[in-house]
C-alpha cells in the first residue's frame, strides 16, 4: 500500500465509521428458493444482480445525490486552490461518467460548458480519457437480527416456502475479496437505513463533507510540497476515491428496508464487456461469481422456511449437497 491509498482509505474510514469500520457478524444468511439454492450449492457460486434492478427503485440515487450537491459547494468555494477545484470537478465528472444515469449525463454536459472544462488537456486526470462506464452488482445478505424473519421468508424465500442459507461472515468476505487480489479496497459493506428526515441523513451529509474536506487538504498538502498530477495518475488516486464514494452511496438505504439488516458484497462489470452477463425471467441482468468450497467450507446452517412442504427431503438434500454434516433448522413460524 502506498501513502495515497492509505490517505484515502483513512479518510473513507474517518468519515464514515458505521460504513466502513464495521465489524461483520459471524453470520451473513441469504433468503431464496429452494430451487436457486440448489443452483447455488451446485454450482458453488453467487448470484449478484446489478445494482439498477433492485427492489428499491432508488437504489443508490439516495447516497450519490448527496455527493453530487456536496461536491459542487466545494466546487463552487471562492477559498479553495484551484488544482483542487479542478481534482474535484473531475472526481464528480469521473462518477457521473462511469455510473449515471442519462438525467445525469445531461446535467453532466452542461455543467462541463459551464466550467470550460477540457477532457482533451493532456494535463489533466487520466481518468476522464480511459475511464470505462461499469455498472454495478451486489450479492444481499442479513445479519443475525433479520434471522428467520417473517418479511424476509415473504419477500425474498418463495413466499415463505424457500430456505435460508447461513454462512461464516468472515471467511466469505475474505473469499470474496481474494477475487481482487492488487485491490485492497473493499468490496463488501454494511448498510444502514433512514429515510429522509431521520438522523441517518445528517451523518452521511457529514460524512461525504468530512471526506471530501480530508481529500481537498491531502491534496493541497501533495501539491504545496511539489507533488504533482502524474503522481496521482500514476497511483490511481483518483479511482480509489470513486470506490469509496460508491460503496459508501451503496451502504445508504430507505428506511422502509430496515428489517433486512443488509450486508452487501460487490462486483463491478463494465458496461462494454458483459460476456458473463445472463438474464432472469424478470429480464433483470445479473453474474455468477465463483467460491471454492462454497458449500463444504463456508456454508454452516440452512434454514427451512415456515411454509417449506417438503422438510425430510430438504434435509437429506442439504446434508449431501454439503458433503459434511450441517445445521438444518425449521422454523418456527406459525405462517402457512
Amino acid at each position: 500500500m502506498n501513502k495515497f491509498f492509505e490517505a484515502v482509505d483513512k479518510s473513507a474510514k474517518d468519515s464514515f465509521p458505521s460504513i466502513f469500520k464495521a465489524d461483520p457478524p459471524n453470520m451473513l444468511y441469504q433468503y431464496t428458493s429452494l430451487e436457486s439454492s440448489q443452483k447455488i450449492l451446485e454450482g458453488n457460486t453467487i448470484r449478484f444482480t446489478c445494482v439498477n434492478f433492485m427492489n428499491d427503485r432508488e437504489e443508490m440515487r439516495y447516497g450519490l445525490t448527496m455527493f453530487y450537491k456536496l461536491v459542487t459547494l466545494f466546487i463552487k468555494d471562492n477559498k479553495i486552490d484551484e488544482r483542487v477545484r479542478y481534482f474535484l470537478l473531475v472526481l464528480f465528472s469521473s462518477i457521473v461518467a462511469d455510473f449515471g444515469y442519462e438525467k445525469e449525463w445531461n446535467a453532466l454536459r452542461s455543467f462541463l460548458k459551464d466550467n470550460s472544462f477540457d477532457k482533451d488537456n493532456p494535463e489533466q486526470y487520466e481518468v476522464i480519457n480511459r475511464s470505462s462506464p461499469m455498472d454495478i452488482y451486489v450479492a444481499c445478505f442479513s445479519a443475525d437480527a433479520a434471522k428467520d424473519s417473517l418479511p424476509m421468508w415473504y419477500m425474498y424465500a418463495d413466499h415463505g416456502t424457500g430456505v435460508c442459507l447461513g454462512f461464516d461472515a468472515k471467511k466469505l468476505i475474505e473469499a470474496h475479496q481474494t477475487q481482487y487480489e492488487g485491490f485492497p479496497e473493499p468490496f463488501q459493506v454494511s448498510c444502514f437505513y433512514g429515510p429522509e428526515g431521520t438522523s441517518k441523513i445528517p451523518e452521511f451529509k457529514l460524512g461525504i463533507a468530512e471526506f471530501i474536506s480530508k481529500i481537498s487538504n491531502f491534496l493541497q498538502q501533495h501539491y504545496s510540497t511539489g507533488g504533482t498530477v502524474h503522481e496521482l495518475n500514476e497511483s490511481e488516486f483518483l479511482e480509489l476515491i470513486m470506490h469509496y464514494i460508491i460503496v459508501a452511496s451503496l451502504a445508504f438505504k430507505h428506511g422502509a428496508f430496515h428489517h433486512e439488516s443488509e450486508w452487501r458484497l460487490l462486483t463491478l462489470v463494465p458496461k462494454d464487456n458483459i460476456t458473463h452477463v445472463r438474464f432472469d425471467e424478470k429480464k433483470r441482468p445479473y453474474v455468477l461469481m465463483p467460491y471454492n468450497d462454497l458449500a463444504k467450507d463456508l456454508l454452516k446452517e440452512i434454514w427451512l422456511a415456515p411454509a417449506h412442504p417438503n422438510e425430510d427431503t430438504a434435509r437429506r438434500f442439504f446434508s449431501q449437497k454439503s458433503g459434511k454434516p450441517i445445521e438444518v433448522i425449521k422454523s418456527q413460524i406459525p405462517f402457512r
